[in-house]
């Protein structure tokens, strides 16, 4: 691979010798093969970052690689394995308080032309300089083209720390040109960042023709958060939210108990939308999925997932980790005002998982991503609270099926029958107030805002107004029928559960202060 560094940073060297962000009697880290088979690595880095420690870990990087293309019979021994390491050697393990600025930066570009993953193990840290290099842990699949990805795993018990770029200057040497140059260093740094996020790594899998490509994966709103910390300070990476936007996967983490599956559905699917909210046009200010106040997904159903394996290739085996089975789980939903589609898969395995680091599953939010146990958790979750636990890591085949049983059950309990039953609702499923409106459509006038909670009474109890074209009216009226028939009918209960989520039903009802109005079906709770 092609280096242009000795230009890019050549305008360092005279500013680096008055103030770096290292002092000059720093020692350099400790580089070894260091095995810590929990988080996957083989390589650990030790201590304080200093000048000449990337080409140390180059070197230490090429000798594992060689080691492990001659127990694989590899033809080609001079070359990064990329795609071709078992799990227990695929990352580089970091302790370090941080050090030098471009040396970590040289580290995670190391990492990323060898698709080296990266690890913060349990009562380690990585800070400042380190937390550079640790952002730069990446991967490849061999055989699958453009499949090159982050592969970056803090422990819950491990603390990675950002802040920004020292201004350092010696002391007593407060004269303008030895302050304006320390500036100026600290100026060159952040551009030194920009430079690296915006460069393409490309080459090819040794022995093939399989080209990859790959940029630092530097979240836009880490470096906000990153530049908004003084150098003397530290901005840890904390919450479950935190970790999925900005793409760094917390593990070793159990599969949560799914004593509410549609609560850990709900996780899952605001989780991945923080993390496509990073580098899309859609952003959310508070998760769209699960209902702050009741922790209620409003609708949904559930389907096997089938053949995983036309879906954006979830279904290909691993070498390394066993045959990836490919029947799971899928749950659609659209949920309350948001009206967004998100669907969960969950994996099961032929046989054992070596490395807990495995995807259990898929998020459809949008484009397709892999999902963790750690995203099943609520996204304000604290990471230490994550730590390990006795219990499964993966989703097992008797996890999926106990899984089914349980948000079947769920679905049952929460289903809403076309009609009102009682004499009397209340306001349920907003955050707020429900719109009491003149006709059953929301382009209609509204009457009043109905605070949550408040009881009001329908007109005509059992008779419920369906809205639409007629192919949609005669589908919901068959389907309410259908279910009310038989509410063991799941089939037509999914039906009957879109309809009344897509605000196809409606009642006329009379509120608390005697204004009569429309109000849609899924805001009305029975009051027995």
């Amino acid at each position: 691979m092609l280096h242009t560094k000795a230009i890019r940073y050549g305008a360092f060297i005279l500013a680096l010798h008055l103030c770096a962000f290292q002092t000059e009697d720093a020692q350099a880290a400790t580089i070894d093969r260091t095995p810590i088979p929990e988080m996957g690595c083989d390589i650990l880095v030790l201590g304080e970052i200093a000048s000449g420690d990337a080409e140390a870990l180059r070197a230490v990087l090429a000798a594992s690689d060689r080691e492990i293309a001659q127990a694989t019979q590899f033809p080609i021994l001079d070359a990064p394995m990329i795609g071709g390491r078992p799990p227990e050697r695929s990352r580089v393990c970091f302790n370090s308080p941080g050090g030098s600025f471009l040396e970590g930066l040289e580290m995670a570009e190391l990492l990323i032309e060898y698709r080296k993953g990266s690890a913060v193990g349990a009562n380690m840290i990585c800070e400042s300089a380190c937390a550079l290099a640790f952002m730069g842990g990446s991967s490849a699949a061999a055989g699958i083209e453009g499949s090159d990805d982050t592969d970056r795993v803090l422990h819950p018990l491990g603390l990675l720390g950002f802040h920004s770029p020292a201004l350092v200057v010696p002391n007593g040497q407060y004269d303008e040109e030895t302050v304006s140059q320390a500036y100026g260093v600290a100026l060159a740094a952040l551009r030194a960042l920009s430079e690296t996020r915006n460069t393409v790594f490309r080459g090819y899998v040794p022995g093939t023709d399989q080209a990859t490509y790959f940029r630092y994966q530097f979240p836009e709103s880490l470096l906000l958060e990153m530049l908004a910390t003084p150098s003397e300070q530290m901005r840890y990476v904390q919450t479950v939210s935190e970790a999925s936007r900005w793409d760094i996967r917390i593990g070793p983490v159990r599969f949560p108990t799914l004593t509410t599956p549609y609560a850990r559905f709900a996780a899952a699917c605001d989780n991945m939308a923080g993390y496509w909210g990073e580098s899309t046009e859609f952003a959310f200010e508070t998760p769209p999925f699960l209902d702050a106040q009741s922790g209620r997904m409003v609708a949904f159903e559930v389907q096997a997932a089938g053949d995983l394996s036309a879906y954006g290739g979830f279904g290909e085996p691993d070498p390394w980790r066993g045959a990836r089975g490919e029947n799971g789980l899928r749950v659609i939903a659209d949920v309350g005002e948001y009206w967004y589609t998100c669907d969960v898969e969950l994996f099961t395995y032929e046989q054992a998982v070596y490395d807990s680091f495995a995807p259990v599953g898929g998020v459809i939010f949008g484009p397709r991503r892999y999902v963790y146990p750690f995203q099943f958790f609520a996204p304000t979750t604290e990471i230490a609270a994550l730590a390990p636990q006795p219990g499964p890591a993966i989703a097992t085949t008797s996890i999926i099926s106990s899984l089914s049983a349980e948000v079947t059950e769920a679905m049952a309990a929460s289903a809403l029958s076309c009609w009102l039953s009682a004499p009397v609702a209340r306001v349920t499923n907003v955050n707020e107030y429900v719109n009491l409106r003149r006709q059953p459509d929301f382009a209609a006038p509204v009457i009043r805002q109905v605070p949550l909670g408040e009881q009001m009474r329908p007109t005509q109890f059992d008779n419920v107004t369906i809205i639409g074209d007629q192919r949609t009216y005669d589908a919901c009226v068959s389907a309410c029928q259908a279910f009310g028939r038989n509410p063991d009918d799941r089939r037509a209960g999914d039906q009957a559960q879109q309809c009344i989520s897509e605000n196809l039903l409606w009642y006329e009802i009379t509120d608390a202060r005697g204004n009569r109005g429309w109000v849609s079906r899924q805001f009305l709770e029975e009051v027995q």
